[in-house]
This record gives structure tokens, C-alpha cells and sequence, in this order.
């Protein structure tokens, strides 16, 4: 396949939809270009409950290996179940060739890759990093070592930010052999339309989990309605900070924050149309996919200063951007932009259309490819 387009594709991937997050929406989005360029895509993920071991989505085949079902979906238990039947896949499979094996996360998903590519010698190696993996696995040395070890086997090393693109380096990838390629966004976000009938004035949707920094969301809140500027805020989704948050927001005597349970994209696409700015505190991030849906809806955001974050807004153009981990610097952002309209528009129009010129799904099809066919050579 040197220099040219590959007939056949495995991306290996802890989860995929109906689990819907940042990782799985790149997946199933790269999976559906993929395919759109008469690729034979397969998806080797985690099964989980409600899902069947084979089934066809949008023209690409979706394996779910029998695992043994315990614990939570985001455990120890559960990655080492995972890997276990992504294992038993491979070694019943052997006979089965890809010409690419694209591997999202670096941990247990590129050992996986390893094992095919030591069956299929000829089979390419390539490995998406969306942020979590790096930022936060690299720390401990032990950890360090091991992801390494890892990155030494894969031929090209796909990274979502610039800031990850400079971890890499760090890691010992060198620069003809990683590349960036950023998050994108469906169509359907492009055609949310404002309702007139607002009814948050503050969203924020996504993970909830320590790194997307609600806490400081919660905080600016406070600061604003003890400042006689009360808030109406909408937290959508789901995770393991959803409890402490909700305590917090109780302690605080905060009667306008609600939390909920929406992560569907039609319910998201839904709070978008009546909610006038999106927030992303976040204090570690890869690329917010959630991020990119906001703005191709036309949505003024605010948003920190921390990885892809910086590679997507300009400040005062198409967002706001604040520094992490300040919950005074955000309110005064948020109270900025619920008081001047012609700030929310200019911010929106800009939003949007950034989006579609630099961040639409089917603008970032060529560029995989390109790297398929570069790890090829």
C-alpha cells in the first residue's frame, strides 16, 4: 500500500458508541469517513451491556468480544477484562489482514496492536493519543516508562493538540513520525438555530470528571450571585465528580445550577438552542469535541487556556479564552458576555465559522490518510 490509499482498516477502541464521549466520537466519525472512502473499516471495542458481539453502523463492521462483566466501565476491572478479549479476538482472527491497525489511547489498546502487528509483520501501527493518555499516565515514572515502551512500536503517532504534539517529542517520538490532527464536528451542530425562549445562560455539557474543572463553574456562579448577578446554569452529563459537584453546589446555597442527565446528541443539540453561552473550565484537556459542537452552533464560549483549547479559539474573536483554575477570571468573563450582545454576536458568528472551514469530519479525512500511507513508507 506504499503511496497509496489502504483497503482495510481495524481501529481498536476501549469504548464506542451508544457510549458517547470525546474519544468515541472521533472513532465513530473517523470509522464513517473511512468508509465513505470504500476502506473495509472494522472496530474492535469493549462489550458492554445492550451491545451485541457484531453488528454493521453506517457501513462499518463493529466487533464486541464477549468480556467477562464486572465492575464499572471506567475500573481496573474493566480495562483488563477488555484487553483480555480484545487478545482472544486477535489470536482467533489471525488469518484476518489490515493494512492499517489504528489504535486510539496509549495503553492497552496499542498492546493490542503490538501483538497483531507481531503476528502480521507487514501490518502498520498507528496510535491516536486524545489527552488523558499522555497528560496524566506520563507522570509517574513507572507509568513513563511503560508508555514508552509502547510509543517505540508505533509506526506514525497521531496527537489532537499541539501541546500533546510537544509531549510526544518529549517521549522520544520523533517528528517525521507524529503528526496532528485535530477533533472535528458533525453537520448536524451547523444547523442548531437560538430559541428566543431562553431558559439557562450558562451550559456546559461533557464528562464530568475532575480534569473539565466544574468546581470552578460552580464557584463563578457563587462569586456572581453574590455579587447581585445570579446565574441560570445547566451542567449536562455524566461521571464520577457528579455527586461532589452537587454537594457543592448545595453547600453553596446555589438554587440555579442544574445537573443533567443529557448526553444524547439530540438533547445536547437541544440545550444549545436555549442556553446563550457555553463554558469549558477545564484545567487539563486534549481537544474538547464539545468544544468544537458549541462552536459550530454558533454558541459564544468561554473557555481555559489549556491544551488543544489554545490551538481552537483566538481570544475576543471566536471565544473567550481564561486562565484555568480561577473561578473570578470566569465570572467576569461569563458577566462579560451576558451583558454585551454585540460581543455574544461577533463572538458566535466567528465561532461558527472557524468551525466550518477548519473543523468539519469530512476536511480531516485526507490528512489521516496521509499519515496511513506516510507510516506506510
Amino acid at each position: 500500500m506504499t503511496g497509496l490509499q489502504p483497503t482495510s482498516v481495524l481501529l481498536i477502541t476501549p469504548l464506542f458508541p451508544p457510549m458517547m464521549g470525546g474519544a468515541e466520537t472521533v472513532v465513530l466519525n473517523q470509522a464513517k469517513q473511512l468508509a465513505r472512502q470504500h476502506i473495509r473499516v472494522t472496530v474492535l471495542t469493549a462489550r458492554i451491556p445492550s451491545t451485541i458481539d457484531k453488528e454493521l453502523v453506517e457501513g462499518v463492521l463493529v466487533r464486541r468480544p464477549p468480556r467477562i462483566a464486572v465492575g464499572s466501565l471506567s475500573g481496573v476491572t474493566f480495562h483488563l477484562t477488555t484487553f483480555a478479549s480484545f487478545l482472544a479476538h486477535i489470536l482467533l482472527n489471525t488469518r484476518i489482514h489490515y493494512d492499517v491497525v489504528h489504535c486510539h489511547m496509549i495503553h492497552y489498546p496499542v498492546l493490542a496492536g503490538i501483538i497483531l502487528k507481531l503476528l502480521r509483520p507487514k501490518t502498520v501501527l498507528v496510535a491516536t493519543s486524545h489527552g488523558s493518555d499522555l497528560n496524566t499516565c506520563t507522570k509517574p515514572a513507572l507509568f513513563r516508562g511503560i508508555v514508552r515502551g509502547l510509543l517505540r512500536w508505533i509506526d506514525h503517532l497521531i496527537v489532537v493538540s499541539d501541546d500533546l504534539l510537544r509531549i510526544a517529542g518529549q517521549l522520544g517520538v520523533p517528528s517525521q513520525k507524529r503528526t496532528r490532527i485535530p477533533n472535528g464536528v458533525s453537520a448536524q451542530f451547523f444547523s442548531v438555530q437560538s430559541e428566543r425562549n431562553v431558559q439557562y445562560d450558562v451550559l456546559f455539557f461533557g464528562g464530568i470528571k475532575h480534569q473539565k474543572g466544574l468546581q470552578d463553574l460552580i464557584a463563578a456562579a457563587a462569586i456572581l450571585r453574590d455579587g447581585g448577578n445570579p446565574i441560570r446554569v445547566a451542567i449536562a452529563g455524566r461521571g464520577p465528580e457528579l455527586g461532589r459537584l452537587m454537594k457543592m453546589a448545595s453547600e453553596y446555597r446555589l438554587t440555579t445550577v442544574e445537573f443533567l442527565n443529557a448526553v444524547s446528541q439530540d438533547e445536547i443539540r437541544r440545550l444549545l438552542t436555549v442556553s446563550q453561552v457555553v463554558v469549558f473550565p477545564s484545567v487539563s484537556e486534549g481537544m474538547p469535541c464539545a468544544l468544537l459542537e458549541a462552536m459550530a452552533a454558533g454558541k459564544p464560549v468561554v473557555a481555559t487556556a489549556v491544551g488543544g483549547i489554545r490551538d481552537v479559539i483566538s481570544h475576543n474573536s471566536d471565544g473567550m479564552i481564561v486562565p484555568p483554575n480561577n473561578p473570578r477570571k470566569l465570572a467576569e468573563a461569563i458577566l462579560e458576555l451576558l451583558h454585551d450582545s454585540q460581543l455574544r454576536d461577533k463572538l458566535s458568528s466567528g465561532a461558527r465559522n472557524k468551525a466550518a472551514m477548519h473543523y468539519r469530519w469530512e476536511c480531516l479525512v485526507n490528512p489521516l490518510l496521509q499519515v496511513y500511507s506516510k507510516a506506510r513508507d
